[in-house]
């Protein structure tokens, strides 16, 4: 696993987004000692400072540091193979303590080596796909963290122990300050533990154990969430759950919300405590000059835009929102079709959870934390990557308590045959992946898969054009995918045209362009305030001149620049159905 990943990671294709700009923005910033920029309400530290250790070691510069972040993501891997093993050791733990207590003698369907097997084929799975080590994500190190403290809970549930229960705390600490909804998860995880302690008739003495978990977790956490209230004066654990909620439940836009747009507010009381500054009404141009030291000053910190969002809490409202994550939901289940479909021929061949009620508890807590977790973010905002811990968690969790009927020995193979034939099958998969990866890329005369010219050559093509260092520019549709061109050129994003009446419809940039009125005055409103030009993303070739707006310049690829001194041609006024 460990060896094709290391191809996969030389080879996988290039992608950046916003999440990842922003969290690359936070490691430059804690490499320079803002610590003022690294407190964040809606991005947690620990990630960033992963990729900071990576580009502090490697010494790469702006346009290596890409490489270094995919090496990083390359040992959160090797950190996860490492948590997985853990995890599973903890189940043969469970395992064997409740063979003792109970006097048994136990035949597992699924033996030791054939469940480490099967664990690192489905972490492979999820490794191949929506935690993918090619993007600047913090999904994977979180799932590793959940993985290591459900780890400690086993232990800690059968067994106790001073050293199980600080890792408890040690890794939900450290999952928190990767994502903040680890601290709901470290929530359900302890009741869920206390509630297991209860039906197991557990000594008081266990619940002590528990002073070492909350001490451990408070002294990792409880500086940031000192910090974090501090700088929004109110206790405040994270804004990405509040946020999340106004903008998937309460239909609140998103992106460039003004105090003036109350159609955009949707079901929440908007009262903008810093706005971003509005440059022109039609089309509507903004500036938003705050963390100068930011590629996409607006997305670094959503939580400082969006402060005075009060989304209106409602029972019905979130039911209403799940029809928009059924897709969503079934991406998920077809990534994981073959790892469920293991487990349910399993079922179906008369392979059955151990009678054991200590087991069946040890399983319904696994998998009671899996479903609160997956309806927590089913009903506000559902990606496949967010819920993989307790995902994971649940199904090895399940496997590991699986045995046969004694006199179902063909059963017992099957078993083991399914579980033996997914692993063989991802890792061919994989393997064919990372081949045709590699194909790929030297089809395309590209020695590894993490450079891109285009952004590189857009990058340069800014810096020749005369545009200073750390310069402040807009965007128009440059941003769509991230800015990490800008990055490359040290460049910040601090202004976009972004009028939701002109984008609607169009479909395509350059008519978008097109049909915006008042371009001379959008120049002029960003010249004013020091901004020397706009960056476009077109879609389109230079040769075909028909299709090109007027007077933008080309950089490469499909982008574009427009100097905000140049004159343009004023183009008719917008339709009376696209006024606000």
């Amino acid at each position: 696993m460990a060896l094709i990943m290391l191809g996969y990671v030389r080879y996988a294709p290039y992608q950046t987004d916003w999440d990842g700009v922003t969290y690359m923005d936070i490691a430059s910033a804690i490499l320079h000692g803002r610590w003022h920029l690294v407190v964040n309400a809606y991005w947690g530290p620990g990630y960033p400072a992963l990729l900071a250790l990576g580009k502090w070691v490697s010494h790469a510069n702006r346009v290596q540091e890409l490489r270094a972040f995919y090496f990083v993501n390359y040992c959160i891997v090797l950190a996860s193979i490492a948590c997985a093993t853990f995890f599973v050791r903890s189940l043969q733990r469970v395992r064997m303590t409740l063979a003792n207590l109970e006097h048994t003698v136990t035949q597992w369907a699924i033996s030791s080596p054939l469940l480490h097997l099967a664990t690192y084929a489905l972490l492979f799975l999820a490794w191949l796909g929506p935690i993918s080590p090619d993007n600047v994500r913090v999904d994977g190190l979180y799932a590793s963290l959940l993985l290591l403290a459900f780890g400690c809970l086993l232990r800690l549930a059968v067994q106790g122990g001073f050293w199980a229960a600080a890792g408890l705390g040690f890794a939900f600490g450290a999952a928190y300050l990767v994502k903040s909804p680890a601290f709901i998860l470290a929530l359900i995880a302890v009741g869920a533990l206390l509630v297991y302690w209860k039906l197991q008739s557990a000594p008081k003495r266990a619940y002590l154990m528990l002073l070492s978990t909350a001490a451990v977790f408070a002294a990792l956490a409880g500086p940031y969430i000192v910090a974090i209230s501090m700088q929004k004066h109110r206790l405040d654990l994270g804004d990405s759950g509040r946020l999340n909620y106004a903008w998937c439940v309460s239909a609140t836009g998103r992106y460039h919300l003004l105090q003036n747009q109350t159609e955009r507010f949707g079901r929440a009381s908007v009262h903008l405590i810093h706005p971003e500054t509005e440059l022109l009404a039609n089309p509507v141009v903004v500036a938003f000059p705050h963390f100068a030291h930011a590629t996409y000053p607006i997305w670094f910190d959503p939580s400082y835009w969006n402060e005075g969002v009060q989304p209106h809490f409602s029972i019905a409202l979130p039911f209403r929102n799940l029809l928009r994550q059924l897709h969503p939901v079934e991406r998920f289940v077809i990534l994981q079709l073959l790892a469920l479909s293991a487990l349910a021929l399993c079922f179906l061949f008369k392979i059955r959870i151990t009678s054991s009620p200590s087991a069946h508890r040890i399983v319904s807590v696994l998998v009671g934390i899996f479903l609160l977790n997956f309806f927590l973010f089913v009903l506000v905002h559902f990606e496949d990557r967010y819920i993989l811990g307790p995902y994971w968690a649940a199904w090895i969790g399940t496997l590991a308590f699986l045995v046969a009927p004694q006199d179902a020995q063909t059963d017992l193979g099957f078993a083991r045959g399914i579980t033996l034939f997914f692993a063989i099958s991802v890792a061919a998969f994989a393997l064919q992946t990372v081949m045709q990866l590699r194909e790929k890329a030297i089809w395309n005369d590209q020695p590894v898969g993490w450079f891109n010219l285009q952004e590189l050559h857009a990058a340069q093509a800014l810096e020749k054009s005369g545009v200073p260092p750390d310069a402040h520019l807009a965007c128009f549709h440059a941003c769509d995918s991230g800015a990490y061109w800008a990055r490359l050129a040290s460049m910040h994003v601090t202004a976009e045209i972004y009028d939701e009446r002109y984008m609607r419809d169009a479909g395509h940039p350059a008519q978008e362009w097109r049909s915006l009125p008042n371009k001379p005055e959008i120049l002029a409103a960003l010249h004013t305030v020091g901004i020397p030009g706009i960056v476009g993303r077109f879609h389109t070739q230079p040769a075909e001149d028909a299709t090109l707006p007027e007077r933008w310049q080309h950089l490469a690829g499909d982008y574009y620049w427009l100097p905000t001194q140049a004159p343009v041609t004023q183009t008719p006024a917008a339709p009376q159905s696209a006024a606000r």
